[in-house]
């Protein structure tokens, strides 16, 4: 079986479009997402109305349930008054421009998705199966991940939420962050410039093996950061947008 994984798309239509592009050249059996389809970027709706019109089965993600639910906190854990700042703007204009429908189909969305392909319990959660903001790093410890694995019996996890793409494997386990479509991260804080790129994966799973590529897709960025410099979202996220991290 052969799927495709996303989440992180943060209101960036031009890179979930652009990932959608990508895919039809590829023999996908199914496409899931993970989450995140809105907060930061200008097109939250837009976003929403593609993943339906796909129909994609999708978990939820922390920005999702704040602005599905219309929470105070979107719950993103920001590390400096300037960055709480910027969010609770983000999460306020979000709030505003969803629309009452696709608030709805927030509020739909699944805690996690399970299923079960050659014998291996695959579990797809946004930050992790115990908590939706919850951050699995590459470094977070193997102990703490293997026995998530085994407490909700689970060959193989899929997560998001930080944003940073990698696969790991922890004896015969395996756990995968699937990156982000539409908000990129620097992979360490005193990168100045970093990707502009969608990530993604697809994952391949037979008899003996599983196969996880990570792909990054080209797109006019700078489009939807001149976007956000016109709405009355914050000029800092179309800094990120453009790679540059501020």
């Amino acid at each position: 079986m052969k799927v495709a994984i996303f989440s992180d798309i943060h209101g960036n239509i031009s890179a979930l479009e652009a990932v959608m592009e990508d895919l039809e050249n590829e023999d996908i059996d199914k496409m899931y997402c993970l989450g995140d389809l809105v907060g930061y970027g200008p097109y939250p709706n837009e976003v929403i109305e593609l993943i339906k019109e796909k129909e994609i089965e999708t978990v939820m993600g922390n920005y999702d349930k704040g602005v599905g639910f219309n929470l105070d906190d979107c719950g993103c854990a920001y590390k400096t008054e300037e960055k709480e700042a910027l969010g609770d703007k983000s999460l306020k204009w979000t709030k505003e421009e969803v629309t009452d429908e696709n608030k709805e189909f927030l509020k739909s969305l699944k805690e996690n998705i399970k299923f079960e392909v050659e014998g291996k319990k695959v579990l797809l959660v946004h930050g992790s199966p115990r908590k939706i903001n919850q951050y699995l790093f590459f470094n977070h410890p193997d102990s703490s991940i293997k026995k998530m694995l085994e407490q909700y019996e689970a060959d193989i996890m899929v997560t998001g939420h930080t944003h940073l793409p990698y696969v790991k494997k922890i004896d015969d386990k395996i756990v995968i962050n699937d990156g982000s479509v539409g908000k990129q991260k620097p992979y360490h804080k005193s990168q100045k410039l970093f990707s502009t790129e969608p990530k993604y994966i697809i994952l391949n799973i037979e008899k003996d093996s599983v196969n996880t590529e990570i792909r990054s897709v080209r797109y006019d960025y700078e489009k939807i950061a001149q976007d956000i410099n016109n709405s009355e979202l914050p000029d800092e996220f179309a800094e990120i947008i453009r790679g540059r991290n501020k």
